[in-house]
């Protein structure tokens, strides 16, 4: 064989381009905006149920490091948040 014959397991012209296609139309999906911003509203919308349960007394959800991770975040967020109208509403009162 040469280097320029073709093996049997090597896909023709069209089936490449065809899987090229597919490739390509599935990484303009992934990386859509609008398919972007729905990922990130249902991570978001996970991670306020993982916080809410873990306030519920459920506890963090142990199977996934990234929902843990993102309960955390959450809670931590929240929780400077309160400090800051705590603070606020105190530093009000002493005037």
């Amino acid at each position: 064989m040469d280097e320029f014959s073709v093996e049997k397991d090597t896909p023709s012209r069209d089936e490449a381009r065809h899987e090229l296609d597919d490739a390509v139309a599935d990484l303009v999906l992934r990386f859509k905006p609008a398919t972007l911003a729905n990922n990130a509203l249902d991570d978001a919308k996970l991670a306020a149920s993982d916080a809410a349960g873990f306030l519920s007394g459920a506890g963090l959800p142990e199977t996934s490091p990234r929902r843990r991770r993102n309960a955390i975040a959450i809670l931590a967020g929240s929780g400077g948040a309160l400090a800051l109208v705590a603070i606020k509403l105190l530093g009000r009162k002493r005037r």
